[in-house]
């Protein structure tokens, strides 16, 4: 069973509301392959609220770009891959609006070996975000 603390369930929570589950397609240097990998993602104001996502999933905080209008910074938070993956596994069960997509996610299999050819990536793209209402 899951221990349920207070900084889970408020990352749980933050991410419902403010993350991004994010499909990448990325192409290998000097091929045509292309794989196929997951990102999740915060981004805002506060620095603080992000290091809570740091201290429990690991990654960084990282200043992005300032606000055209006031100047401030940025600052974001990411996982990507089978890392985003332990990280879904752990919110899941806490999540409301991201549910099922994060249970979409949670399918990639990682474990494949080799490159996975373009018609491929576009065959799993498509059976996984077909399992994520609202795509």
């Amino acid at each position: 069973m899951m221990e349920l603390t207070a900084e889970l369930m408020y990352c749980a929570g933050y991410f419902d509301g403010e993350g991004t589950i994010t499909l990448m397609t990325m192409t290998g240097t000097g091929t045509k392959c292309k794989s196929l990998y997951l990102r999740i993602a915060l981004a805002t104001g506060d620095r603080e609220s992000l290091s809570v996502f740091a201290r429990l999933f690991g990654g960084t905080v990282t200043a992005e770009r300032r606000r055209a209008t006031t100047k401030r910074p940025i600052f974001a938070w990411r996982r990507n891959g089978p890392k985003a993956q332990e990280v879904l596994k752990r919110l899941a069960p806490l999540l409301i609006a991201k549910k099922s997509k994060a249970q979409a996610a949670l399918t990639l299999d990682y474990k494949r070996k080799g490159p996975i050819r373009l018609s491929n990536v576009e065959k799993l793209n498509r059976e996984v975000v077909r399992k994520m209402p609202g795509y």
